[in-house]
């Protein structure tokens, strides 16, 4: 039996708020626990109360798009256009910091501890200090844009860029460690790792998948797995929950597929196990009705929690799946 059967999307997908999510297209999310960031191309940041199905706080100080947005305890973290990370409190929902440093937009963002970690579409990386808001060093290396960052294990991170490459690095040693130059014919969007598995979403829609060997602690070059077209425009954003990867893309499809071990043995379990149309708008009077809309967009961002799936689109909508294992 395949083993993705276990994980399912419950329909008709489950609304907020009858409001619009935002003023603009939804660029990123962010959901911790029932609080739920929605950043938009308006250059806004609005905080969502799920129970309440209101938004509760709008922050506002960024000057350009918000790309890329992360919770760190009672902080938010925000990438933006601007070239700028803002650090806010969202409880108070005041910016306490603002970091400046890369000439041009900020497109990706990770933290771990008092570190954060910035991609930019000028080519580098830079390291944070969040508690005192200081630019520490830069990893640099990619010949174009730096689209997306993933943590690879506890001091290693990997990028993607628009230079087709995705380089893995040692943020302790502050150098690359291996350079992934498959000969791609398409700019890698999206990047993510599932232990040593490393899955690239690229602008063709489709995702190429290779893994370190357990025992190879020379990063050399991964064993390449296999690619599948999972999508047929790009792959906008991905992320992963309990060994099941998440992705979206311009062609309005959410897809979900696992991967497991067993990706190793079977090239095949790359195939999506579920896809859907991000048909139903979170705004306007059809919010909260059971029948799906005529019309839907491009989806642009995705967030995951252990039961619900939200997906940020173009044209405001907001679409909410409750997911969970049978």
């Amino acid at each position: 039996q395949s083993t993705w059967a276990r994980y399912m999307l419950r329909h008709p997908p489950v609304h907020t708020t009858n409001l619009a999510v935002s003023e603009d297209s939804v660029t990123a999310l962010c959901l911790t626990g029932s609080t739920l960031v929605v950043c938009a191309f308006d250059h806004s940041v609005r905080v969502w109360s799920l129970p309440y199905r209101k938004c509760v706080r709008v922050l506002k100080g960024h000057e350009g798009y918000v790309t890329c947005a992360i919770v760190n305890n009672a902080d938010l973290i925000t990438g933006s256009w601007d070239h700028t990370i803002r650090i806010w409190n969202l409880a108070r929902g005041q910016c306490e910091k603002v970091l400046m440093g890369h000439k041009k937009a900020v497109t990706s963002i990770l933290l771990r501890g008092n570190f954060i970690i910035s991609g930019s579409v000028d080519h580098i990386i830079k390291i944070w200090d969040i508690t005192k808001g200081e630019h520490l060093f830069d990893l640099i290396g990619h010949t174009d844009c730096v689209w997306g960052l993933c943590w690879f294990d506890d001091d290693k991170i990997i990028s993607c860029s628009k230079d087709k490459t995705l380089r893995l690095w040692d943020i302790t040693k502050r150098v690359c460690l291996s350079v992934i130059d498959a000969n791609l014919s398409s700019s890698i969007l999206r990047v993510g790792c599932w232990k040593k598995t490393i899955i690239a979403g690229c602008k063709d829609g489709k995702i190429f998948v290779w893994k370190f060997r357990d025992q190879d602690n020379t990063y050399d070059y991964p064993i390449p797995i296999g690619s599948c077209q999972i999508h047929s425009d790009a792959i906008m954003d991905m992320t992963f929950y309990g060994g099941v990867c998440f992705t979206v893309s311009l062609d309005s499809t959410l897809s979900l597929w696992n991967i497991s071990d067993d990706v190793m043995k079977s090239p095949l379990q790359l195939k999506p196990s579920q896809t859907f149309k991000t048909l139903v708008s979170a705004r306007g009077s059809n919010a909260f009705s059971k029948k799906p809309a005529l019309n839907y967009s491009s989806a642009l961002s995705l967030t995951v929690s252990r039961d619900l799936v939200v997906v940020g689109c173009v044209r405001q909508e907001l679409v909410i799946y409750r997911w969970g294992r049978k």
